[in-house]
């Protein structure tokens, strides 16, 4: 069954340090299929809000699913998004977020300014196997760089072995010669003989 696009509402409120409140309501469209993070910025007493929508399916083995957002402040910007120095994503604005399909493992994560190839942020980031993942260009914290890289995990890696499997197949294994045994030892000496004792 699919079910047609519905218009949502998400309401946000904040209380700043002089327990003034600011509250904004954001008009969405949601479908089938897909799931959604709805980041939330804040800057100079205004409040942001940007849908990011994927499409509901798990990345293939050995792949991981990374979605890049830019806070809307960066707005008329654009930006490449790089791993260990190979272009993943290429010209993402504050509204236009992208997805990239990778292989999973441990990487340098890396925006730059598209016109002038000025680092914005990097950080160390490792991608699980199967996994799917949000990296939000934010405001930093730190007084040493303007902006970080947020990392959030929306699926979870699959972190089971393939080897786990090994012991199932001997058990499985182990039952059928026990069983195979027992049974032509049934039919072999309990049927063919039986209808010899009369020689």
């Amino acid at each position: 069954m699919v079910i047609a696009p519905e218009t949502v509402i998400v309401s946000v409120k904040t209380i700043n340090c002089n327990n003034l409140s600011q509250s904004k309501n954001f008009s969405v469209a949601i479908g089938d299929r897909h799931w959604y993070n709805f980041v939330i910025s804040y800057h100079n007493d205004e409040i942001f809000g940007q849908l990011l929508s994927q499409h509901k399916s798990i990345p293939p083995p050995g792949k991981a699913t990374v979605c890049v957002a830019i806070i809307p402040r960066m707005e008329g910007k654009q930006f490449n998004v790089f791993i260990d120095e190979n272009i993943i994503l290429q010209n993402i604005t504050s509204n236009n977020s992208k997805c990239a399909v990778i292989n999973a493992g441990h990487f340098t994560m890396k925006i730059e300014w598209l016109d002038s190839s000025i680092i914005f942020a990097s950080r160390n980031v490792v991608f699980g196997n199967r996994g799917v993942y949000t990296i939000v260009l934010t405001d930093s914290k730190d007084k040493k760089s303007n902006f970080s890289l947020v990392v959030y995990k929306d699926l979870e890696p699959k972190t089971v072995s393939m080897f786990w499997q090994i012991p199932q197949y001997v058990v499985i294994t182990s039952g059928e010669i026990l069983f195979s045994i027992t049974g032509k030892l049934f039919f072999c000496f309990g049927i063919i003989f039986a209808g010899c004792g009369n020689y």
